[in-house]
């Protein structure tokens, strides 16, 4: 495909906006093309979908499908260790629980998962960035709803095989994230990253806003084996799709049409491409940009995981919901998070586009104040005692989220579009230790279910949240990274080098 260097020169301008005053050159190239963003040249007028949009959309019910597996535990366990009544021609049957589980063992098997997850980050991540991400997304969540559809079989033998079961779906997702990295860093073009990815990430918000209520009614008329029946179904249907409509990159899809293909290649120019390169190790660990991202993603993480495990429980024992009232409500703040999620990726790439803004400055509003609401929020959950008030400041402080996450996401393939799925894989890697610490420490704090107890749960959650808006407030930046390019090399007749 012929290239017009003249369309997508670099520009010399230097705008003042922003922490570092630089703006990032892939994006001012871009910015500087005459119909950079023509819906002509976006494939809108020549194509009834254009296929990154098709990408796009899949890949955000890949995470719904993930979330939906990953969460669906935690609602089925409250009817697993608590008696529950379900309801069947019409009359009202009182189900004595099944098992007899304490917090702090109700805690490992809802933290088991991580145990798995940490695994597979990294050399998923470096996988995907060599190898693309397309079979790692789709074999990954795959796996996982088959497992799925295992664990009422698995339950029921021991509490050992639940726990390894769900240590296994962990590793067998372990690889999304940066798999979906590695795919958005081919099919998105520079100035739709935020949003593209945005949509692509806020299925697993989805599928945990989905996740809670239904399982909650599966609980109710069917009983918990039928969570894990439903949503393992629903992920293999799924992967079948993904399969046979995405391509790793846009020149390998065969309906994709020419103006789209020549938008997304020019606004890249091969950016993405790793195949037989040296991968810079000791760059990506020595790089401050790197830090400010896993520290943001570590934060951000820990009341996610604390809250998306914990809430229906808490809901239920101290603030006396009654268990479908719990799974609605259990919900609502993920509802929050989507829509903050996609808002903020939207205004972000708009931002950009009319250039009032650095990528610098846009990343560091979002996930700074994402943070400073998550803390005050979430903190403030532990003092009071109105059970409306509790519930808001809980959808809200777990809703900010959706700010933290289109900033530090989308910055992974700012600083290093090349190796994006290899820095999610390290970051996210990190960030997995929150899911296996938060749940059984929430789970020691509460032997009693007290409010007090839980003040401690939550004062601990907002103080983490608010050290992430420090160290990514003076930590990150928009600017791609040297390494990204002055360490890409070809190497003639062997496998990737893992030196630096």
């Amino acid at each position: 495909m012929e290239e017009k260097s003249e369309d997508f020169s670099m520009s010399e301008k230097n705008t003042q906006a922003g922490i570092d005053g630089q703006q990032d050159t892939s994006t001012q190239s871009l910015l500087d093309s005459k119909d950079h963003f023509s819906w002509e040249d976006q494939g809108c007028l020549c194509s009834f979908v254009p296929k990154r949009y098709m990408v796009t959309f899949l890949a955000m019910f890949g995470f719904f499908n993930a979330y939906a597996l990953r969460v669906n535990l935690s609602v089925a366990m409250v009817a697993m260790v608590n008696n529950v009544t379900k309801f069947g021609h019409h009359l009202e049957i009182e189900d004595v629980a099944e098992f007899n589980w304490d917090t702090q063992l109700q805690g490992l098997i809802l933290g088991s998962f991580f145990f798995g997850y940490i695994t597979t980050q990294i050399p998923g991540g470096f996988l995907a960035s060599k190898y693309g991400g397309k079979n790692f997304f789709g074999g990954g969540i795959l796996l996982a709803s088959i497992l799925t559809m295992l664990t009422p079989v698995a339950t029921r033998r021991s509490v050992s095989w639940l726990i390894a079961l769900r240590i296994l779906e962990g590793v067998a997702q372990g690889v999304i994230y940066s798999s979906n990295h590695a795919v958005m860093s081919r099919w998105a073009p520079v100035l739709e990253r935020s949003k593209m990815v945005a949509l692509t990430t806020s299925g697993s918000f989805i599928g945990t806003l989905f996740a809670m209520p239904v399982s909650g009614i599966l609980v109710k008329m069917y009983g918990w084996p039928a969570v894990f029946y439903f949503f393992g179904v629903l992920g293999i249907f799924w992967s079948l799709l993904w399969f046979f409509m995405v391509t790793d990159s846009p020149s390998q899809h065969p309906k994709i049409s020419k103006k789209e293909l020549n938008y997304i290649e020019q606004s890249l120019k091969g950016e993405s491409e790793t195949e037989n390169c040296v991968v810079p190790w000791k760059s990506i660990f020595l790089s401050p940009a790197v830090w400010a991202i896993v520290a943001a993603h570590f934060c951000q993480n820990w009341g996610y995981y604390t809250l998306l495990t914990t809430l229906p429980t808490y809901m239920k024992t101290v603030l006396g919901i009654e268990l479908l009232a719990t799974g609605f409500l259990s919900s609502l703040p993920y509802l929050v998070m989507t829509a903050v999620l996609h808002l903020s990726g939207f205004t972000s790439d708009f931002l950009l586009a009319k250039r009032c803004c650095t990528t610098t400055c846009v990343r560091k509003v979002c996930v700074c104040i994402g943070f400073l609401f998550q803390a005050i929020f979430t903190v403030s959950v532990g003092y009071t005692t109105s059970v409306d008030t509790a519930v808001i400041l809980l959808i809200f402080g777990v809703g900010m989220g959706g700010l933290v996450w289109s900033g530090f996401s989308v910055n992974i393939i700012d600083i290093g579009p090349r190796y994006s799925g290899l820095l999610m894989g390290i970051s996210n890697c990190i960030a997995t230790v929150p899911g296996i610490a938060g749940p059984p420490i929430a789970g020691a704090l509460t032997p009693n279910e007290t409010v007090a107890e839980w003040r401690s749960v939550f004062f601990i959650s907002g103080s983490i949240s608010f050290l992430g808006c420090i160290v990514f407030g003076l930590l990150a930046t928009g600017v791609k990274q040297e390494w990204n390019d002055n360490e890409y090399k070809v190497v003639p007749s062997s496998p990737v080098n893992l030196s630096d």
